[in-house]
Parts: C-alpha cells; structure tokens; sequence
C-alpha cells in the first residue's frame, strides 16, 4: 500500500490519501508532483473513495510513502529502541553509584507474600 500525506492550510491539517496499488499511487504522485512545481490546482481520489479537490496556494507540504517500506522502517526504529533499553541496563547495572544505591536500600519492607506464604483460609 501507498499514501499521500498532504498538508492543507495555516492549520496543517493532514489529509491522508492511501493506494492500494503502485499504479494507482503513481497517477496521483504525478498529479501532486505537477501542481506543486508548476502551481494550479488539482483533483485526486485515493483508492478507498475520498478525493481531495486543492490548489498549491493551500498545500504546506506532502508525504509520499510506500507503507510497507515504512513498516519495515518502524520495525527497526522499535528493534534499536529495544537494544538501547538493554544497553541502558547493563550500563546502570555496571555503574558503582547506581549499584551502591541499591545496596543501601535494602530489601523491602513489604513481602509480596505479605502473609509469610501461608495461604489465607477461612
């Protein structure tokens, strides 16, 4: 799947068209493409059945985006973000202020199995 993402006005409202097809995509890039060089405006239908009817005095700026490169990309931000977790603990763990301050707390004061482990009975 594709999109076009367009900025429209001094709100920046974003309008989302998606494609389902490369074809379909690159009918609507072009006529985007088009107006925002050479200016006028334009009337493009995604799709899923919206259409937007806009002149490029409107539009503050446009997305295009192939979706499934785009997954591709979040799954790497996330997988970095994971292993930048794993090596904040590790440094946290080797760290000797951190690790002083842990020791100094003790055990806590509350047991989970608050009861000695006995189970409560009536």
């Amino acid at each position: 799947m594709f999109s076009i993402t367009l900025v429209i006005g001094n709100s920046s409202i974003p309008w989302t068209l998606l494609f389902k097809t490369e074809e379909s995509f690159a009918v609507a890039e072009t006529a985007v493409k088009n107006v925002m060089d050479n200016g006028g405006s334009f009337r493009v239908s995604d799709d899923f059945g919206q259409t937007v009817q806009a002149g490029d005095s409107i539009i503050q700026g446009v997305m295009f985006e192939d979706l499934d490169k785009s997954k591709l990309a979040h799954v790497a931000f996330s997988l970095h973000r994971s292993r930048m977790q794993v090596e904040t603990q590790k440094a946290a763990e080797a760290d000797p202020a951190l690790r002083q301050a842990r020791l100094m707390q003790g055990p806590s004061m509350i047991s989970p199995m608050g009861n000695g482990g006995v189970p409560f009975s009536r």
